[in-house]
């Protein structure tokens, strides 16, 4: 017996992860995040020789996780990070698994409705482009 289509369910309504970086508000979609982290500073290991969005990776419950300077990336916003940040982690959906962007502030849950009353714009992984990766000489 096949269901029809008076018998699904609607599907659930998309909600989003808010974060404020610099002056933007940016938005992940909730099943694109795999974790939210809360990292030390004294725990990343810099990569001098790549890109200055690429802050470092840091060792987390077994993974190596390269962090993305998000405010930098955005607003070219160079600078120290705090001792304690917090990190978005992308997870395999979006191809980038075992990504996190730092965010300078965690804002909540919200759906696509308040979206638009945030001002919040929607991180896409494409943001991140190929050049990123490049190792510089």
């Amino acid at each position: 017996m096949t269901p029809n289509s008076s018998t699904l369910a609607p599907a659930p309504p998309k909600q989003y992860i808010l974060s404020r970086v610099g002056s933007q508000c940016v938005a992940f979609d909730e099943r694109a995040v795999s974790s939210i982290l809360l990292i030390e500073r004294s725990q990343v290991l810099a990569l001098p020789f790549y890109d200055d969005v690429i802050s470092g990776i840091v060792h987390h419950q077994g993974q190596i996780i390269t962090l993305v300077a998000l405010g930098h990336l955005l607003e070219n916003m160079p600078g120290q990070i705090r001792e304690v940040f917090n990190a978005v982690q992308l997870g395999e959906s979006t191809g980038l698994a075992g990504l996190a962007l730092i965010v300078d502030q965690l804002m909540g849950q919200c759906g696509a409705d308040q979206m638009a009353a945030n001002q919040a714009t929607e991180f896409q992984p494409q943001d991140l482009g190929p050049a990123l990766w490049q190792p510089r000489r």
